[in-house]
């Protein structure tokens, strides 16, 4: 059996990239160094190093890492798909307008560009296009990397006193990583903020990140601040956004989006009060709250630390040898707290004492952020040996990264100062898709079980058929038995083809309260062709975890019953008299 790598160690290692961390052979140097069991080097180098294409040298110690990842190379991949071939063609030769151009703001718009045009293609329904999309927007980024390195420059004028290395680290290890990563990029959680020993952090940081709902990212030399964005499309790391900073008519205050703190900071004085002054002028609100909201968070937050976050951190003890059973159970606990610490209090406070919008702002970002912070320890979480393959696992992931979601794209309808009548309206609509689904399957169940017993009785009818017999041969003589039994197995497949088209696309047309999930490289894929479906449950679609459907594309693991019962049963929590 793999030896457990521990949660704290293996989260480290996760996060190192060769090709963009400025420090990542000294950080693998000083982490071995400090590790005494040869077998769990050994173990990091199988099951980490090697997947990031770094070797390691045991008797020396010494790491390497030489990855040959280009956009020329990439087309040689690419050579049967004319328009991919012809994105690159596009990137490869706009890329002369920025190797000369050292105007920063220039660079962040080009770069940006490139990247939102590469999202914007749709590939949802081709998990191939979006494979391949990923690899050029990957290919491309790095390539960026590589020209970041040598680049002197210009910047903007500041406040802040921003330096080329400070801006570099930045374009790196927060910019690049974040859209290679998207809801896998880690972020500190609101416990290590707690416990990072920084005299910043002390004095300063730890009260202001739980009052102004900033990011905080630690990178290789510094710990950038990021402030919260409006809306959930707007790019918190956006590279322009970090450079820019904002002015108000007729005031002298400069607002700032973002903050960088060495790792290893001055104590002098000036420096400190120069930090402070930084922070007070970030883009973020300071909120009015009342006290039962403040003490809502409060408490949460303290749950949220102490019991739904060790089930991520802690290893799972397998003392049965039925994995799928603890692992199933495990992953329920978890559900269920996340309901009963999280959901359901929200769901009490934004009916009663949560009464102007500073308030549902607060309460959004602290629920965000602790979603945020599951979903950076589920990824170190799913990475144990007898955990990397499971199905339930991997579900389970995608459940959290579709609530969160969710979240997002529901701010401006929950997270304001509405009527108990438009909520119940709001609540409706989010009910739609999923009673949609419901009454389509359960329409075609009924079609789809009489044809079903038709088919039964013409086999009971015709004898159990010998296991060497081949259909026709069971149905010798028998030509009118035959043709029927046929054209009721076309009708099964038509139901069947038609209840996955529903399943599919209903999403489509709700997508504020449904998530798609198309796996590829992106999505940490396993099987590399599956699709995971997410609707909202509960009375406003935000108060329980989302429905899980994961399917293929090519309909081979479709189960019309699996799907309808899990359908009729989410059906019937949320409504217990629903007729049979």
């Amino acid at each position: 059996m793999s030896q457990y790598i521990p949660y704290l160690l293996r989260m480290d290692l996760l996060q190192i990239d060769p090709l963009l961390d400025v420090d990542w052979r000294t950080r693998l140097e000083t982490i071995f160094t400090k590790i005494d069991d040869e077998h769990l080097k050994d173990e990091i180098d199988r099951q980490i190093l090697q997947t990031k294409s770094i070797t390691w040298s045991a008797q020396n110690n010494h790491f390497d890492s030489k990855p040959a990842i280009s956009l020329d190379k990439l087309k040689y991949t690419m050579e049967d798909d004319v328009r991919i071939l012809n994105i690159l063609d596009h990137i490869i030769e706009s890329l002369g307008f920025i190797e000369e151009n050292n105007n920063a703001i220039f660079f962040a718009e080009y770069v940006e560009n490139i990247v939102r045009q590469i999202n914007a293609i749709d590939s949802e329904d081709d998990i191939s296009l979006g494979d391949k999309l990923y690899q050029v927007k990957k290919s491309f980024l790095y390539q960026i990397a590589e020209m970041v390195k040598d680049k002197n420059f210009e910047i903007p004028k500041n406040t802040r006193g921003m330096t080329q290395e400070e801006l570099k680290v930045y374009i790196l290890e927060v910019y690049i990583k974040h859209e290679l990563l998207d809801y896998w990029f880690k972020r500190m959680s609101s416990y290590e903020i707690s416990n990072e020993d920084n005299m910043y952090f002390k004095y300063i940081i730890r009260k202001e990140a739980t009052i102004r709902k900033f990011s905080v990212v630690k990178t290789s030399k510094y710990y950038f601040l990021v402030a919260p964005g409006r809306s959930f499309d707007e790019n918190n790391f956006s590279i322009r956004r970090y450079l820019l900073e904002q002015t108000v008519e007729y005031s002298p205050k400069v607002y700032i989006y973002a903050l960088a703190l060495p790792l290893v900071a001055s104590d002098e004085m000036n420096d400190i009060k120069k930090f402070k002054f930084l922070i007070s002028n970030m883009v973020t609100v300071e909120y009015n709250l009342n006290q039962s909201v403040v003490d809502f968070v409060a408490n949460t937050q303290t749950a949220f630390n102490n019991q739904i976050m060790p089930m991520f951190t802690q290893p799972i003890e397998f003392k049965d040898s039925n994995i799928d059973l603890i692992v199933g159970n495990h992953l329920s606990n978890i559900e269920s707290l996340i309901h009963s610490i999280i959901l359901k209090p929200l769901k009490e406070a934004m009916n009663s004492f949560i009464t102007h919008q500073d308030e549902y702002d607060y309460v959004y970002h602290t629920i965000k952020h602790m979603f945020q912070d599951m979903i950076n320890s589920f990824d170190v979480f799913k990475q144990q040996p007898l955990l990397f393959l499971n199905t339930q696992v991997q579900v389970f992931g995608y459940k959290i990264i579709s609530y969160m979601k969710m979240l997002e794209r529901r701010r401006s309808d929950l997270f304001v100062n509405i009527s108990a009548n438009d909520l119940r309206m709001i609540g409706d609509v989010a009910k739609q898709p999923l009673d949609l689904l419901f009454e389509s399957f359960d329409n075609k169940m009924s079609w789809f079980r009489g044809l079903q017993l038709e088919l039964k009785e013409i086999e009971r009818n015709q004898g159990a058929p010998n296991k060497k017999s081949a259909l026709a041969g069971f149905f010798s003589g028998r030509n009118q038995s035959l043709k029927r039994y046929q054209e009721i197995y076309h009708e099964m497949m038509v139901i069947k083809k038609s209840a996955f088209h529903d399943l599919m696309n209903i999403p489509k047309q709700y997508k504020n309260y449904c998530v798609t999930i198309v796996e590829n490289k992106k999505s940490f894929s396993l099987e590399g062709d599956n699709v995971f479906l997410a609707f909202n449950q509960g009375e406003t679609g935000i108060d329980k975890l989302p429905i899980m459907f994961k399917v293929q594309k090519d309909l081979s693991d479709f189960n019309l019953e699996t799907v309808y019962s899990r359908l009729k049963r989410s059906v019937l929590e949320a409504q217990p008299r629903l007729p049979n």
